[in-house]
């Protein structure tokens, strides 16, 4: 079974920052930790039993992310998801920063 790796078009950076996850619509937000960042997706870390709703709101302030994201898959704590829209972050210089 392959990661996905090999597909990629955008290089992930691995990080840890903290973020939130926000129903569309809704009005309270979830905490995640963010593990991984592209242009195109990120992997969250996400408490265990919480169903993350397939299409959300994604805030990450130390990045100055606010993306909308749909779930791409699902494991026991964490999340794959895709942004609907690329971000306009470069990770490598936003993080070089900080």
């Amino acid at each position: 079974m392959s990661d996905g790796s090999e597909d990629r078009r955008h290089t992930r950076k691995r990080m840890v920052q903290s973020g939130s996850i926000r129903a569309i619509g809704g009005s309270r937000s979830y905490p995640c930790m963010v593990r991984d960042v592209s242009a195109s997706g990120v992997k969250l870390r996400v408490p265990i039993g919480f169903d993350v709703p397939e299409i959300f709101e994604l805030s990450v302030p130390a990045l100055d992310l606010n993306r909308t994201a749909r779930v791409a898959w699902r494991s026991l704590h964490s999340i794959g998801a895709a942004f609907e829209q690329i971000a306009d972050i470069d990770p490598k210089s936003r993080l070089a920063a900080r």
